[in-house]
C-alpha cells in the first residue's frame, strides 16, 4: 500500500535495503536443505540450543518450542483480531502470517520474506528490528545471511504471499490501533484528524488521498510513535 511505500521512504531504516537478485548473484543459503516452516528459521536462528543437534532431534525441538511459546502467550495490547487463540492455533500448524507476527515480537527481529518464484519482497513488521532473511523456493524455506544494501527499498504487499504462507492476520498492525473502524469516519472526518495530526493529505505524486490511505496513515504515524 502507498502509505507503507511512503513510510519507508520517509524513514529509510526500519530494515535493511534489498537489491533484486542479490539471492542469486551474491548470497548463498545457510540452509542445505530447505524447510518445511519458515517457523523454524525465525526460532532456529534465534535459540542457541538448536544451532548444535541433529536434523532429527531439531525438528522435535521446533515442535516443543512452538508448543511452549503458543501456552506462554499473555496478554498486550494486541488488536481484538489479533487474538491468543488465533496465535496459538497458528503455531501448532506451519506457516501461519500470524506466526510470523508473533515471532517477530518475541524475537525482536523482522523476518523479511523474499518470494523466489516471483523475484518479490516482503517486509513483516514495521518496526525497526534486525532484519532476518528468509527465501521461499520449491516450497522451501532458506535462511540467508544477508541481503545487499540498495538505494530503494520496494516490499510487495502481503495479501500476495496467499500461496506460500496461510495469512490468518490481515495486517502487519497487530496492536490497537490509535482510530475506531474506518466505517465510522467520513473523508471530511479524517482530513480533519489529519491536518490535527501532522499527516499529510496528498501522496507522494501530488494526488489527494483517498479515504482508506488517510485512515492507514494516520493510524501508522501513531502506531510507530507509540513504538
Amino acid at each position: 500500500m502507498e502509505f507503507i511505500t511512503e513510510f519507508e521512504e520517509n524513514t529509510n531504516d526500519y530494515s535493511k535495503k534489498i537489491k533484486d537478485s542479490v539471492y542469486i548473484e551474491n548470497v548463498k543459503p545457510m540452509s542445505v536443505k530447505g524447510i518445511e516452516d519458515i517457523c523454524e528459521i525465525i526460532i532456529g536462528a534465534n535459540e542457541i540450543e538448536y544451532q548444535s543437534i541433529s536434523t532429527i532431534e531439531k525438528q522435535k525441538f521446533i515442535r516443543d518450542k512452538k508448543l511452549e511459546i503458543a501456552s506462554g502467550i499473555k496478554n498486550a495490547n494486541y488488536a481484538k483480531k489479533f487474538s491468543q487463540s488465533m496465535i496459538q492455533n497458528g503455531l501448532q500448524s506451519i506457516n501461519h502470517f500470524s506466526s510470523i507476527l508473533y515471532l517477530n515480537e518475541l524475537y525482536k527481529v523482522n523476518c523479511i520474506i523474499y518470494n523466489n518464484d516471483s523475484n518479490k519482497y516482503y517486509s513483516t513488521t514495521v518496526k525497526n528490528y534486525e532484519p532476518l532473511y528468509c527465501v521461499y523456493r520449491n516450497n522451501s524455506w532458506f535462511q540467508l545471511n544477508d541481503m545487499v544494501d540498495s538505494e530503494k527499498q520496494n516490499f510487495s504487499e502481503i495479501t500476495e504471499l496467499s500461496s506460500v504462507l496461510t495469512l490468518d492476520y490481515p495486517s502487519l498492525f497487530i496492536y490497537q490501533q490509535f482510530l475506531e473502524s474506518l466505517s465510522k469516519y467520513k473523508v471530511k472526518d479524517l482530513e480533519g484528524i489529519a491536518e490535527t495530526q501532522g499527516v499529510s493529505l496528498v501522496d507522494g505524486k501530488g494526488k489527494k488521498k483517498i479515504k482508506k490511505d488517510l485512515y492507514d496513515d494516520i493510524n501508522l504515524k501513531h502506531y510507530i510513535q507509540d513504538i
